[in-house]
């Protein structure tokens, strides 16, 4: 068995062999969802199980059919340099927590091996339909959880702020289901658009409840990310005059929003952090880190200092939260690679971010509306790259990384089945 490269928008049909592994791992996903639900309530580490049961499957369908998207070749590159960079570094270093080291290392290999398979399964246009199913049923799901976690007062309380109660939806904590959210309501629009459908009320209304339950994360993050999409998208649907009109109202209306909240009230001491600390100290002054950014401000400060110390190999995978001052994970992913995997891992991130971006650019149009589809993509895109230089590293958002991965996919597709199309269509294989 030879492994060979598909470039899925111009491969030949491959039966049904792609278009039902692609059913196959759409379950596999879904069935993480309600594990990491299960989780909540009474199944602790059931979600890490079907992750383990996804990576087996994935793995078992690549040694089968052997095939490389070649659009995604950089991306994989870098994932598979990260996965070679973290193994030697576990091996050379004295690793504190080996368990951390295993979970990101079958983490990375997870990542890479959806990529590819989702693109390659996903290129069967009658896939769009089940997507869409999926995220709508997500979205609901999620929305469902995080109304009934506020009403019930089972919100989310970060220590230190046991009056704001967040809403986390299907996930564990507010920010990972913020940006799951965030994914799934992309990639709904981004099959809608690809369809040329016009918005409907029961899609108003999976938006609407979409929405509302963003917001009670009271994720900075996720609302950043929701920003910067809804702008990046209305600047590329509107022209003249009318772009700066609706990117004012849209920035007017996210303003009000976040004042409303009060979540970003107590950013306004970042300036005097800047202003007094010394961050040349090997203690930190914990008087003056009074917000979540300042925290990551001091641990990036520090953790550039450590990774200065491990140029080479760094300190060994998943192990960066446990060296840092107060055990904070570093919420870059640029420099979280750095200090575990040293120079050669931050280059091999550079090359993953490097290449999706080049993959979200190749995705094909062929038509106007997937012309306006792929505006939503980029702007995900963006909004991803905005997460992961500011808030988190990504390596453990396992479901949100692998939406994401979804939603590429299924922009990479061939012209895309509307719901009550029966035939089928040429696909990668």
């Amino acid at each position: 068995m030879t492994a060979h490269i598909s470039k899925p928008p111009d491969a030949p049909a491959g039966g049904a062999g792609q278009f039902g592994a692609g059913v196959f791992l759409v379950v596999l996903l879904g069935t993480r969802v309600i594990a990491g639900v299960a989780d909540n309530w009474f199944a602790t580490g059931a979600s890490e199980i079907v992750t383990l049961a996804l990576l087996a499957s994935l793995s078992a369908m690549f040694l089968w059919h052997m095939t490389l998207v070649k659009d995604a070749g950089l991306a994989l590159a870098g994932i598979f340099l990260w996965l070679l960079l973290a193994g030697v570094s576990f091996m050379v270093n004295d690793v504190y927590a080996p368990a951390k080291a295993y979970q990101q290392i079958a983490l990375l290999a997870l990542y890479g091996l959806a990529l590819n398979q989702f693109i390659l399964t996903c290129a069967d246009p009658r896939m769009t339909v089940l997507i869409q199913r999926f995220l709508i049923a997500f979205i609901c799901l999620g929305g469902a959880l995080s109304l009934q976690q506020m009403i019930s007062g089972g919100g989310f309380s970060a220590a230190g702020k046991p009056m704001l109660a967040r809403a986390f939806g299907t996930d564990v904590h507010p920010v990972s289901w913020a940006m799951q959210i965030v994914c799934a309501l992309a990639g709904v629009e981004v099959i809608r658009r690809a369809q040329g459908a016009r918005l409907n009320w029961p899609l108003g209304l999976v938006y609407s409840l979409g929405a509302c339950s963003l917001y009670l994360t009271y994720s900075r993050t996720g609302w950043a990310m929701a920003a910067f999409i809804i702008i990046f998208v209305t600047l590329q649907d509107t022209k003249g005059a009318r772009r700066a009109i609706w990117a004012g109202l849209i920035g007017l209306f996210f303003a009000t929003a976040a004042i409303a909240s009060q979540r970003f009230s107590d950013l306004a001491s970042v300036t005097n952090l800047l202003r007094r600390y010394d961050f040349s100290a090997q203690s930190y002054n914990h008087t003056l880190i009074d917000n979540s950014f300042s925290w990551r401000l001091v641990n990036w400060n520090s953790a550039l200092q450590l990774a200065g110390e491990h140029l080479l190999i760094g300190v060994g995978p998943g192990q960066s939260a446990l060296l840092s001052q107060f055990n904070l994970k570093m919420h870059n992913l640029f420099l979280e690679a750095f200090v575990e995997a040293g120079g050669p891992g931050l280059c091999a991130v550079v090359m993953i971010v490097t290449g999706l971006f080049t993959l979200i650019a190749r995705i094909p149009t062929p038509t106007k509306a997937q012309i306006k589809a792929k505006s939503p993509v980029v702007a995900l895109g963006g909004a991803m790259l905005l997460a992961v230089l500011l808030s988190t590293s990504l390596i453990e958002q396992t479901v949100t990384v692998l939406i994401f991965f979804l939603v590429i996919g299924v922009a990479m597709g061939g012209p895309p089945a509307h719901p009550d199309h029966k035939g089928t269509t040429a696909h990668a294989d």
